[in-house]
């Protein structure tokens, strides 16, 4: 998983060499850098994606976001942050604990 944290690392701000980068948002990489966690670098670099296009079971009842009998609410699962595991027709949220990033797949029904 080392190559990859690092492979992500190099396309942030704070080491990309574009020069069309401000010192503002190089800065704001380091800071955020020196001061997250390492639980929250880890998201910071490999965000958290949930699909939201299957939130419904076939009864067209919701199935995530409610409450279960033990009182927990149900979330999505997690889908690896790889560009071959998403699905065509699909709605996905992206965390990465700065931003929160909805993609819509091109195969969308609208």
């Amino acid at each position: 998983m080392l190559p990859l944290f690092i492979n992500s690392l190099n396309k942030r701000e704070i080491f990309r060499q574009a020069s069309n980068i401000k010192p503002d948002e190089r800065m704001h990489d380091y800071i955020k850098l020196n001061t997250l966690t390492p639980l929250a670098i880890n998201n910071w670099l490999y965000p958290k994606i949930y699909p939201i296009h299957n939130i419904y079971d076939n009864k067209n009842s919701l199935t995530i976001g409610v409450e279960n009998d033990n009182g927990n609410i149900t979330l999505p699962s997690i889908t690896p942050c790889i560009f071959d595991k998403f699905e065509e027709n699909g709605i996905y949220l992206i965390d990465d604990n700065d931003m929160i990033y909805v993609y819509i797949c091109n195969d969308v029904n609208k």
